[in-house]
């Protein structure tokens, strides 16, 4: 069985946000882009750890293993996919001090949730192209 070890980090800080998020009194544009950036977090880790080794072929070897997960969370594509985040957080606090309180918010941060999640499955794939391309 593949097993990644960086995954593990990204849902345990996501886990650690989203309580810390729960009980700090902020105001909701502060709070709202917390949420988004602990789920984010804990998407990212839960996909990590259930859906990137079922990604990878089982026929490559454990340094490949290594080579896409450094790919996914410290390389070009995991710098971009961290700046996104990073982006669509930073965002979503502008919207919600600009704009009244709504239903929009829960949209927004499930909306952002879904692109993530796409955006993460491409990115898999893209690493996992590149690293076991290069042999």
């Amino acid at each position: 069985m593949i097993s990644f070890r960086l995954p593990w980090y990204s849902l345990t800080v996501g886990a650690v946000i989203l309580i810390g998020a729960s009980f700090l009194p902020v105001s909701s544009a502060i709070k709202w882009p917390i949420i988004l950036a602990g789920s984010l977090l804990l998407i990212d880790g839960g996909l990590g750890l259930r859906t990137l080794p079922s990604l990878v072929p089982f026929a490559s070897f454990p340094e490949d293993w290594q080579q896409i997960e450094r790919e996914m969370y410290f390389g070009p594509i995991g710098k971009v996919r961290w700046g996104l985040i990073a982006c669509a957080c930073i965002c979503l606090a502008l919207f919600v001090l600009t704009l009244p309180g709504g239903d929009w918010q829960i949209w927004a941060v499930l909306a952002l949730m879904l692109a993530s999640v796409i955006g993460w499955v491409i990115a898999a794939l893209r690493a996992i192209r590149e690293v076991l391309g290069n042999d």
